[in-house]
């Protein structure tokens, strides 16, 4: 049935509830009905409102680590309450690192990759994940705000560990690279659930999954400095290139990436390309490229966010 929204004082808006419906429980003026948002919808009740639980058991016995791990994110993201794990063998394969690896060893990494997730029960068969986040509201802009701060943090503090003992930073660069990620993938737990449009969705889901690529090659590039080491020619374009990166990501939010911001970027990438560097300094020049040239893919939400700004105040 279609209701007809009325207008009532200045920016209030009422709709009535259907008289059949309202004489079924004995409704009267005064009395309190629960009402609750699940993305498009609105839910009235007499009682209160009770979610059913999203629930999923996979059997894992033919995933290596990295399948197992996009799974169980993939999972998380699309608001899965509960997820059974069953599997017969005890270890599992790390491709990376080409050997082995206890399975409890690896559930239980990538359950602390999780806001709100928990083991709640494993044996030698089975893990049981529960997901225990609870903020009906969560304010998406402040998570945003906090994925950019993690990432500009983990940057500066690559750069004032290069020198001679670059490798004790390195050693926590996976702690660095597994803290953004758990952010991650909150958010967009949350933007799943959230009441944007499905294009905001799929934008926002873009960038973020693109923003979750980078950090992994903000880690390669630390991996790549601690082997090659880091000559005084990178370490100036490293710092020319990331200022415009954070000015370019800076500027998504406002909804308007900058001109100037937009010719450094093409005059650093040309001054790269002319340059003769030597085989150790290319090998880490490599793993900057894709923060020079993520400007398309942070372009497209950069319109959305700018649509959304215009249309917030009107």
């Amino acid at each position: 049935m279609r209701r007809k929204l009325v207008k009532q004082g200045g920016s209030a808006l009422t709709v009535s509830l259907p008289s059949k419906w309202v004489k079924k429980f004995n409704l009267n003026a005064g009395d309190e009905i629960e009402m609750d948002e699940e993305k498009n919808n609105l839910l009235i009740s007499k009682d209160e409102i009770k979610k059913g639980k999203k629930k999923i058991v996979i059997n894992i016995d033919n995933y290596s680590y990295l399948t197992l791990a996009r799974y169980v994110y993939g999972l998380y993201r699309s608001n899965y309450d509960k997820i059974i794990l069953i599997y017969k063998k005890s270890e599992i394969v790390d491709p990376k690192k080409e050997r082995s690896t206890k399975l409890k060893t690896v559930i239980r990494k990538i359950v602390g990759r999780m806001v709100g997730a928990e083991i709640v029960s494993q044996s030698s068969e089975r893990t049981d994940i529960e997901c225990f986040v609870t903020e009906e509201n969560p304010d998406l802009e402040k998570i945003e705000k906090r994925i950019f701060f993690l990432f500009k943090e983990t940057y500066s503090e690559i750069m004032g560990s290069i020198g001679p003992d670059y490798e004790e930073f390195h050693k926590t660069m996976y702690d660095h690279h597994d803290t953004i990620t758990k952010f991650i993938n909150y958010y967009l737990r949350e933007l799943d659930k959230s009441n944007k449009s499905e294009e905001e969705k799929k934008v926002a889901y873009s960038f973020y999954m693109l923003i979750d690529n980078l950090i992994d090659k903000l880690r390669h590039l630390s991996e790549r400095i601690n082997k090659f080491g880091c000559s005084n020619k990178v370490k100036k374009y490293m710092e020319e290139s990331f200022e415009i990166f954070f000015k370019i990501y800076a500027s998504v939010s406002k909804g308007k990436i900058p001109e100037e911001v937009i010719r450094r970027r093409y005059e650093i990438k040309e001054k790269l390309w002319d340059d003769n560097l030597k085989s150790d300094e290319a090998k880490v020049i490599m793993e900057l490229m894709p923060f020079i040239d993520v400007f398309n893919d942070f372009s497209e939400y950069s319109i959305i966010k700018g649509i959304q700004n215009e249309t917030d105040n009107i």
